[in-house]
């Protein structure tokens, strides 16, 4: 496991990434209609959780549930 004082620049990078990807979650939820600690952990509560990728990554989307 990596230090804070080891590698203090590594650490709040992945901390700013989980942030964004946490806001980006927000953005796209209408909040009103999702049990967020429910969607957020179980991940079962529509609307689905897609998974963001890097530019030119893949993904996959369920059709059906």
């Amino acid at each position: 496991m990596q230090t804070p004082s080891t590698y203090p620049l590594q650490l709040l990078k992945a901390e700013n990434e989980q942030l964004s990807i946490l806001a980006t979650y927000l953005v796209f939820q209408h909040t009103r209609f999702t049990e967020m600690h429910v969607a957020m952990q179980i991940r079962e509560l529509l609307p689905h959780v897609f998974t963001l990728t890097p530019k030119g990554g893949i993904f996959s989307v369920a059709l059906a549930v």
